[in-house]
């Protein structure tokens, strides 16, 4: 028999630990794709913070100009302040390597660069497996922590979500009505939207109050929160009424109207103007028209805009979603631009909407 002295013993403890610290370190590649559940996860590692790359201008005629967006996989931090610096676009898109029903959340500048992902589908798909209502905008809150957005969990079901970007909490808001129509209040504690009559949602206290009958107990049609949730703006039969949002007051009442989202009318950003769709022999497509008269288009914007589309202001450029990109219609006379991304397969980016949006961009001239 061979003994070994105390020394021995201690030294070959020493290097069994070693062996075992880089037998870990080498085994480690293989537990990288592992969430905290020890399931595996989709998602690529993300780059971290990478200096935006811009767009490249791949082809250019006289009626557009055609860029190819730069992808490599990043994620979005809701309150980094290099995100909260600039006017951004976000979308829904099925990044490459993900089928064609998993969509998830995007982000990009209105240049085309920074794109990154704010959301995966596998959170959005949480509590319950459905696909995104590609008919509405996904709503960034004020204060860029919270996104509302619909899901398609059958035929006829709807669930209005609400995700917070921090905690990665998805809420299951009420339900009921086929427009949820999202429109925050601007300290970003609470929502208004359609569910089965109009709903003003509480995030703190997870409650909700239906208050339509605080404005009017007839018709209701259209509506949209204005003066910074001050005052609604309600335009049932043909007519549009303005309310005190706390109290149900009727401050104006006047003869024009306007549509809801889904026919084809928005608000700019900055609420002074509509865009609107207009069907005459003078005018066919989609126009601005001031605050104060929806119904009567005063310059042509551009044609077929479909669902899901923004604009800043008067004249400035209106952003929608088409197959594989971003499509920028450009006041008349401009070119139009389309932002491309890289997609193995047909893909159509949805739900577009612009959030985080800086002063200068709402007062740049077009």
């Amino acid at each position: 028999m061979i003994k070994y002295s105390k020394n021995s013993n201690w030294l070959a403890h020493i290097g069994t630990c070693l062996l075992l610290v880089v037998l870990y370190t080498l085994s480690g590649c293989t537990d990288s794709g592992l969430n905290d559940s020890g399931l595996k996860t989709t998602e690529p590692k993300a780059a971290i913070n990478k200096e935006p790359v811009p767009a490249e201008l791949v082809k250019e005629t006289s009626e557009k100009k055609v860029y190819k967006v730069h992808y490599e996989f990043q994620e979005e931090q809701w309150d980094d302040p290099g995100i909260l610096s600039t006017t951004r676009l976000q979308f829904s898109w099925v990044k490459p390597g993900d089928d064609s029903i998993s969509e998830s959340l995007w982000s990009m500048r209105l240049d085309g660069s920074d794109l990154r992902q704010v959301a995966s589908y596998q959170l959005l798909d949480t509590p319950t497996a459905g696909t995104l209502d590609s008919s509405f905008p996904i709503v960034r809150s004020p204060n860029n922590r919270y996104v509302a957005f619909a899901v398609r969990t059958c035929f006829s079901c709807s669930e209005r979500r609400i995700l917070d970007l921090e905690t990665k909490e998805v809420i299951v808001a009420p339900m009921g009505g086929n427009e949820p129509d999202f429109q925050w209040m601007p300290d970003s504690k609470s929502i208004v939207f359609n569910a089965e009559g109009l709903m003003h949602y509480n995030l703190e206290t997870r409650k909700g109050e239906y208050i339509r009958s605080r404005f009017r107990d007839d018709n209701w049609g259209p509506w949209h929160l204005i003066d910074n949730g001050k005052k609604i703006i309600v335009s049932p039969n043909k007519k549009r009424y303005t309310y005190d949002f706390k109290s149900g007051e009727l401050l104006k009442e006047q003869e024009d109207f306007f549509g809801s989202n889904i026919h084809g009318t928005y608000l700019t950003y900055d609420q002074k103007y509509w865009i609107v769709l207009g069907k005459s022999n003078e005018f066919d497509g989609y126009g601005w028209s001031s605050f104060d008269s929806p119904g009567e288009p005063f310059e042509q914007a551009g044609r077929t805009l479909g669902t899901c589309y923004a604009s800043l202001t008067y004249r400035a450029p209106i952003y929608k979603g088409f197959t594989n990109g971003v499509k920028v219609v450009m006041p008349k006379g401009k070119k139009r631009s389309l932002y491309l991304f890289d997609t193995e397969d047909s893909v159509e980016v949805g739900n577009l909407t612009l959030y985080n949006v800086q002063a200068e961009d709402l007062e740049r001239s077009y």
